[in-house]
């Protein structure tokens, strides 16, 4: 967290954008969505956009070619916060 608040506070007068992204992959329950929660709200805050989303792992693991499929889901989640 210290370094996305560094990152907005000292970036916006270099006109370079800077963006938050949380993924929730759905290991810790209720307190990985928490953690998710509390990034959004700490963007917003700072003004800057926010980007979010979930993958989930544990699901994903149980399914034929799951650790590969995960990459895939991820990337997909990066770059559309591009």
């Amino acid at each position: 967290m210290a370094l996305l608040v560094f990152a907005a506070e000292t970036f916006k007068n270099l006109q370079v954008d800077v963006a938050g992204i949380h993924v929730d992959h759905m290991l810790r329950g209720e307190e990985s969505a928490e953690d998710g929660r509390f990034v959004k709200g700490l963007c917003e805050d700072l003004g800057i956009p926010f980007f979010g989303g979930h993958v989930p792992v544990p699901a994903i693991l149980n399914e034929k070619g799951g650790m590969s499929r995960i990459s895939v889901v991820q990337a997909g989640m990066l770059s559309s916060a591009r």
